[in-house]
């Protein structure tokens, strides 16, 4: 067994813990100052959790269901794409929150390091 496998565990308190946009009150009244930079801590937890989704679920894919190499990968990447569009609709929902164009493309780059690794032999 490689690294590879155990690469989702190593990652998974990084990448999950507090995933949220950074919004903070303004000196304005009522209003909010929402900063959604690119290099930021919650686009690294987006990518982490991109990569790591990727790789989690592609893994029990071929190990649990003996799906081939190839039909997992395509079902991490379903998976975790469509993981993450849910949660950026989730905090266009909530109050305080938006969605981010910018989430979604950390997330894709997580999901592209994610097939990489699943594809190093």
């Amino acid at each position: 067994m490689n690294f590879k496998h155990y690469l989702p565990l190593i990652f998974l308190f990084a990448a999950f813990h507090g995933l949220h946009a950074e919004v903070s009150n303004s000196p304005v009244k009522g209003e909010t100052d929402i900063r959604d930079i690119w290099l930021s801590e919650d686009k690294a937890r987006h990518l982490a959790g991109g990569m790591i989704a990727t790789t989690f679920s592609a893994q029990i894919a071929m190990r649990r269901f003996n799906v081939s190499h190839k039909e997992a990968i395509r079902y991490g990447i379903g998976i975790t794409f469509s993981l993450g569009i849910a949660k950026e609709v989730f905090d266009h929902t909530s109050p305080n929150n938006f969605f981010s164009w910018k989430d979604l493309i950390a997330n894709m780059v997580g999901i592209t390091i994610g097939v990489i690794l699943l594809n190093i032999q």
